[in-house]
């Protein structure tokens, strides 16, 4: 449940970033009824499958139109898009194995510092907020941690110098 509610934040600041930046909206009654469309790139298995389409329902003036990209081509496209300067998504999921290549051009993304990220920074682990920063240019907002298994061979560890404690690591 934190994880969900952690990603629909990362959605909610970047659509405000995308509003009060990039579509340029003013801030008056008229605008407030005018119907925002945005366009996001993620690959299948994120989970955003489940989380837009209740966005969407629970943000009547607001329609994040999904694109699903298969992940080995996703970060291509988007540099790509991005180096042309036109077809780029409003919202992309960058890959943490690709972030140092996007954080060389800090330019093509919003600084989502002056759309008030600082307010939410403490909600995250240091280390995990800083992978997406660049100066004082925050480019993305962390959608997890990332937890990691490490399989082994107890065959091969056994002739190792390790003993192995079968009570905790069971050989199968």
């Amino acid at each position: 449940m934190v994880r969900v509610k952690m990603i629909l934040l990362s959605i909610l600041m970047i659509v405000g970033s995308c509003l009060m930046t990039a579509c340029n909206i003013p801030q008056n009654e008229s605008a407030a009824h005018e119907k925002v469309t945005l366009t996001m790139w993620f690959w299948r298995g994120a989970g955003f499958e489940k989380i837009i389409p209740e966005f969407n329902k629970t943000h009547p003036h607001i329609e994040i139109k999904p694109q699903i990209i298969k992940w080995e081509d996703a970060h291509s496209k988007l540099f790509t898009a991005l180096s042309a300067g036109a077809g780029a998504p409003d919202i992309a999921m960058i890959d943490i194995s690709f972030v140092d290549t996007f954080l060389q051009y800090p330019n093509t993304f919003y600084n989502l510092n002056k759309l008030g990220a600082k307010s939410i920074q403490p909600q995250y682990l240091d280390w995990k907020w800083n992978q997406a920063v660049k100066g004082n240019h925050v480019m993305g907002l962390p959608t997890d941690t990332g937890p990691t298994v490490m399989y082994y061979r107890a065959d091969l560890f056994k002739q190792q110098v390790y003993p192995i404690n079968r009570k905790r690591w069971p050989s199968k």
